[in-house]
């Protein structure tokens, strides 16, 4: 498992999912510029609530997305801010989503779930 900072959590991202690459609003910023990078978490959080809409739970990029989020806010070792980033710009997403929900309350587990209720109040 990675260990993820502010600096490369988008890189790690893209990495996961390359899918991504392809979504509209990706080449909106440069993911090589340190600014524009970070704003880049927020498109991938409406990606994925986009593709939470549009495909089935079994879909790889959202079990792919899933696993990497149990892990992180598991059992990591990476940065705080940059796991609490992951939660606020993801979790915000798809929390506005009943099937997105519905989803997260299947899929995360322990801390994972326990963050996503915390965000889920709001919405």
């Amino acid at each position: 498992m990675e260990i993820l900072t502010l600096d490369n959590l988008v890189y790690t991202i893209v990495k996961l999912v390359p899918e991504f690459k392809e979504y509209k609003d990706f080449k909106v910023w440069d993911i090589n510029d340190s600014v524009e990078r970070n704003a880049l978490l927020g498109v991938f959080g409406r990606f994925f609530r986009e593709r939470i809409e549009n495909y089935p739970e079994n879909d790889s990029v959202i079990q792919r997305v899933y696993k990497f989020m149990n892990e992180q806010i598991n059992e990591s070792k990476s940065d705080k801010d940059a796991v609490d980033y992951i939660a606020m710009e993801i979790f915000e997403e798809i929390a506005s989503l009943e099937k997105g929900m519905i989803l997260s309350r299947k899929l995360l587990k322990g801390k994972a779930l326990e963050s996503f209720n915390e965000t889920a109040i709001y919405f």
